[in-house]
């Protein structure tokens, strides 16, 4: 026994020494992206050194080594959004709506997929001129060749066009922006189709009695634990459905003033398409209703969905008593998964 844990530490450091030799090897690079988005070189400094300490304390919730670069750009975004909403929020939408957005995170890939949904909703007439400039990447000259238009008829169409999907834009979400004028976040004024992917026809709402079966066939399916739940955990259980099944689900486990987020779960032909994010607003609402005054949780792949919400990762000799008597926490997780919480 003492050799296998001996062993193991020595794996373990090994593992800290590879990722940190990773991280390090681009870190200029990380540097230039930060820089490229804050004028100021001593908070873009500051900034990067975050990302780097953040990066290194969620290490655990890499699941792909070969996507490292994206994960720290996504990283990176987060700080980058947490500086500018400190500094000043802003509504006012550029003329290019969807060239600039670079898909290496997850903000440019559903910035473009909104973009494009609202696209679909405009008439031909400047939906198509909008499709070739903004994701075709061609010129009005070009356009205008290509529809059989003239120039100035070609560059009318593209005008109206954009001005019609930034207030169909505007209407449902406000931006925040760096300095150079780039979007960095955004965020649904109300309820609306924007960043998220999911059917419309999706519906949302607490467990039944009846869901325990689902549920506990959705959690097992993609690896989470069941064997500390009750019929009391379903009852602060949310649901997502499609077609008269269960695709998603997240449960609130509360302990006094304060609470576990726990088995989020959604269905392989649905992710990435909002479904996570929106049942995590429905239970930190739901623990709002209950009078909880922060959420803690514990995850092996999903930290980046949960920081983009104002999460935070914690030590566990951090981590209040109440939510440690958790069997989730004491027993069904594993050591490498990290502790996040945020207050209410």
């Amino acid at each position: 026994m003492p050799n296998q844990v001996t062993n193991r530490r020595a794996q373990d450091a090994k593992g800290v020494d590879d990722f940190e030799q990773e991280v390090l090897a681009f870190a200029e690079q990380l540097r230039g992206f930060v820089r490229a988005r804050i004028s100021d070189a001593a908070d873009a400094e500051d900034v990067a050194q975050e990302v780097f300490l953040k990066a290194f304390r969620a290490r655990g919730t890499l699941r792909d080594p070969a996507r490292l670069n994206a994960w720290l750009y996504r990283t990176a975004r987060t700080a980058i959004i947490d500086h500018y909403r400190r500094r000043r929020p802003t509504d006012e939408l550029p003329a290019h709506l969807a060239a600039d957005f670079a898909q290496v995170d997850d903000l440019g890939e559903r910035m473009r997929r909104s973009v494009r949904r609202f696209l679909a909703t405009l008439p031909d007439t400047y939906r198509r001129p909008l499709e070739l400039t903004e994701f075709e990447g061609m010129t009005a000259a070009a356009v205008a060749k290509e529809l059989a238009l003239s120039e100035t008829a070609a560059k009318s169409r593209i005008a109206r066009g954009r001005a019609m999907l930034r207030e169909k834009l505007t209407q449902c979400c406000r931006f925040e922006f760096d300095s150079f004028g780039k979007i960095v976040d955004f965020k649904q004024r109300a309820p609306c189709a924007c960043g998220d992917d999911y059917p419309p026809d999706v519906r949302f709402a607490l467990a039944t009695e009846q869901d325990e079966p689902a549920i506990r066939g959705l959690l097992a399916s993609v690896g989470l634990p069941t064997d500390d739940l009750t019929s009391a955990h379903f009852l602060n259980f949310f649901t997502a459905r499609h077609g008269g099944q269960i695709i998603g689900c997240a449960g609130l486990e509360p302990q006094e003033e304060i609470a576990l987020l726990r088995s989020l779960a959604v269905a392989d032909a649905y992710r990435g398409r909002g479904v996570a994010r929106r049942l995590v607003k429905e239970i930190e609402r739901l623990a709002g209703q209950l009078g909880m005054r922060e959420i803690f949780l514990l995850t092996t792949t999903a930290g980046g969905l949960f920081e983009k919400r104002g999460y935070a990762a914690i030590e566990r000799e951090n981590v209040p008593a109440e939510i440690r008597r958790a069997r989730e926490f004491a027993e069904l997780c594993p050591d490498s998964a990290i502790v996040l919480s945020k207050r209410l």
